[in-house]
């Protein structure tokens, strides 16, 4: 694991029943990646249980700190 959840993305997860499979399934698998206008990086990626999930994570970050993630569709 070469990851660090903060907080918010960690009630995020309980929220949108995310698990940290999902999570990693993304990184390793993402189809597309960005950055947002504060300079984070913005991982999406397909989740097994249907509908894709972005993962934002903080620039310059090192481990990866995972600021929050958002299902999208």
């Amino acid at each position: 694991k070469n990851y660090r959840l903060e907080p918010h993305a960690l009630n995020r997860m309980a929220q949108r029943k995310i698990n940290q499979r999902d999570i990693e399934n993304v990184l390793d698998n993402y189809h597309t990646l960005h950055t947002d206008r504060k300079g984070n990086l913005c991982f999406i990626g397909d989740l097994t249980k249907g509908g894709r999930l972005r993962v934002v994570v903080a620039k310059d970050s090192n481990p990866l700190t995972i600021i929050t993630v958002v299902v999208i569709g």
